[in-house]
Parts: C-alpha cells; structure tokens; sequence
C-alpha cells in the first residue's frame, strides 16, 4: 500500500484529471473511477474521512476489497483505490425479471458464499467488524466480494454473531427484495441451508413456467 499526501484539494483533483479515469457510477461512499492504467478503482470521497480505516495492508482476504492506496490531505482520507470487481450479478440498477432470477446460478453462488464466509472468520479473529453488507455485496458469477468496506471498525464484543448475521441477512434480503419485487412471497428462514433450498424450489417452478410459455408461444406464432 502507498499513502499520496495533497497540499490541497485543488492538488487531490488536479492528480484524479490527470488520471483520465472512466466513471462507472455511484457507490454507498462516492462517484467511483476505473483506471485503464492500472485497473484499480478509484474512489474520491465526497467527505473527509480520519486516517483510521483497515486496508489491505492489515489484511488481505479475497472476499473483501479493502483499499489498496489511500489519498490524504493533512490527516484526513479524501479518497483511496481498491480492486476492480465486475460483472455484479447483483446489480441493483439491472432490471429484476422472472428470467433473471431463474438463470442465477445457485450452486456456483453456494460455492462462493463458502469461501466468502471463511474469509469473515477471518475478519472476525481479527475482531474487524463489517458494516453495511446488503448494500455492498457483488456476486460476480464466481466470486462474492464486499466492496465499500471504510466504515468497517475492530471491536471486541459481539463480532462473531454480528459477521455472521450480517452475511446471513445480506443474501437472504437481496432475494427477498427480488422476490417482492416479482410479487413473490419472502422466504423467511434463518438458515441459509433452508433458504437456499427453498430458493431452488422457486427457480424450478420459474423455468417451468418460462419453458411452458415458450411452447405456448411457439404453438401461437
């Protein structure tokens, strides 16, 4: 990891030009930048920040894009690059279909949730707390990153049941938000074994209803 100390925020903007960054949106923390240069994600934030945040160079675990390199101004982080994940599988901006829930590859999710949760007792040996989950997980069709990890803090009471509640309900209300999106029924199950195969059951009766409307369709036309 390398820190780049700014004089001023003038310097900190004029250093982000010169960078020639793609916009790629808006994150929970702030507009975020792809870098060609390098491939990293750069984040100038839209407030100052203390000098206090956990990077990857406390700790690297794939599961979490912690930041690479911070910006500061005096004593403050004003902005950072972390990994570049992509595609997000997850997207909230992405329309929610019927299709789109059906074609989601739970098994290949399942597989990465394991090693997503192996990676969260390590955080939690660590006593790193993470924070705000649900609105910062990507499924990428391979991987499940957390990204947008600055407000994560070390604490010693409580991580344990906290890490692993906050992975538990982050999956299990990103469905239920497609689910009632689709006028579906919330699947209310504190395990994640049950869930998921309650899940499965709505994706085998999705794809026989879109298998039974293609033929349908194909009958008419």
């Amino acid at each position: 990891m390398a820190n780049r100390i700014f004089d001023s925020d003038k310097e900190f903007r004029k250093f982000l030009k010169e960078k020639k960054l793609e916009e790629l949106g808006e994150g929970s923390e702030a507009k975020v930048y792809l870098s060609n240069a390098d491939g990293l994600v750069y984040k100038p934030l839209s407030f100052a920040k203390k000098n206090n945040v956990i990077t990857m160079e406390d700790i690297s675990v794939s599961s979490f894009a912690f930041p690479i390199d911070l910006f500061l101004i005096k004593n403050s982080i004003v902005g950072y690059t972390s990994e570049y994940i992509y595609p997000d599988l997850f997207a909230k901006e992405e329309p929610v279909t019927r299709l789109r829930l059906a074609k989601l590859n739970l098994v290949k999710l399942q597989k990465a949730l394991e090693v997503f949760k192996k990676d969260t007792d390590i955080l939690t040996k660590e006593h790193i707390e993470i924070d705000d989950l649900f609105s910062n997980l990507i499924f990428t069709g391979d991987r499940l990153v957390a990204i947008d990890t600055l407000s994560y803090r070390r604490r010693v009471d409580n991580v344990k049941e906290n890490n692993d509640d906050s992975v538990r309900y982050a999956i299990q209300e990103l469905f239920n938000y497609w689910l009632q999106f689709l006028n579906m029924e919330r699947i209310e199950n504190k395990n994640l074994d049950d869930y998921f195969a309650e899940l499965e059951n709505v994706q085998r009766r999705l794809r026989k209803d879109y298998t039974n409307f293609i033929r349908i369709k194909s009958f008419l036309f």
